[in-house]
């Protein structure tokens, strides 16, 4: 989804509160939240359970330009880390953390992810579902303004119907 910078400037003003001045675990929210809808995103698309993101796998690649859509930002939809900040990172910085650690780390075993404050999503052997109590997590990383907004943002493209299947009642 595009949206130019004065359009997510006036409509989103409150998701800057996120960005960096939050500290390190603002920006570990933003992360988690767009790494779950990424692979919410994907899961639903695909009308699947969970996607494979082992380094070859097809959806691999497909997750990082879902992150992209995300947690991208302007003309050039460049990575922002905190709606404030552009970067130009291919990977939108998925890679570095994410894929290589955290989906690398659960082969041949399950974790969930984020560790804190509470997962959204189940890592699996590289495979990514969502986690059971993901509807509460959600709640819990989304508390306060900001990531209401965020949500907003990262849901603008689904339907009513689509929305009501990742988001608790």
């Amino acid at each position: 989804m595009y949206l130019s910078d004065s359009v997510l400037r006036s409509s989103f003003k409150k998701i800057a509160d996120i960005g960096s001045g939050t500290g390190k675990a603002g920006l570990e929210r933003v992360s988690a939240v767009s790494r779950f809808f990424a692979c919410a995103n994907l899961i639903h698309k695909g009308q699947t359970a969970e996607i494979n993101l082992a380094p070859e796998a097809h959806d691999r690649a497909n997750f990082v330009s879902a992150v992209g859509e995300v947690i991208s930002v302007g003309d050039e939809w460049q990575y922002t880390p905190d709606f404030i900040h552009r970067e130009s990172k291919k990977d939108y910085a998925v890679g570095n953390n994410f894929l290589t650690t955290q989906v690398s780390g659960s082969k041949g075993r399950s974790e969930a992810y984020p560790k804190r404050p509470a997962p959204l999503l189940e890592l699996n052997d590289q495979m990514a579902s969502l986690h059971v109590d993901h509807p509460d997590n959600l709640l819990a990383i989304i508390i306060g303004e900001p990531f209401l907004q965020l949500l907003e943002f990262g849901f603008a493209d689904l339907t009513i119907s689509d929305r009501a299947k990742i988001l608790p009642q």
